[in-house]
């Protein structure tokens, strides 16, 4: 059990990462026609820097839609940006986390259906 802690920490150094600590709170997308709402949450901060919305058509290549410095505290914190997407069809979204110390982390990635509009 030790080595395998071990190991993670050393390839978390590596890859210059933040250790996977469960800060996200809830992501919501929406689609209304060409536009496309993200709005998340995060439980604590305490590193935090600024949040990058990240926007893909096959999960492999990423573009960053638009970014927001972080608020900090304790407590669960409210962000959202709507934006106009050209893709069509299913959109990947993930958010990044970069940190004070130059670390990073990225949330779950989420799908939204550009052809399928919420009314």
């Amino acid at each position: 059990m030790l080595y395998k802690t071990l190991l993670i920490a050393l390839l978390f150094t590596f890859l210059n990462v933040s250790e996977p600590i469960d800060t996200w709170g809830k992501i919501y997308l929406k689609n209304y026609f060409d536009e496309v709402s993200v709005n998340w949450s995060t439980m604590q901060e305490c590193n935090e820097k600024m949040f990058y919305v990240e926007e893909s058509y096959n999960t492999r290549t990423w573009m960053v839609i638009d970014s927001l410095p972080a608020i900090g505290g304790n407590s669960e914190t409210y962000y959202g940006i709507t934006y106009c997407t050209e893709l069509q069809g299913d959109i990947y979204i993930r958010i990044r986390k970069s940190n004070t110390d130059s670390t990073f982390a990225y949330s779950p990635i989420n799908t939204v259906n550009t052809l399928q509009t919420i009314k």
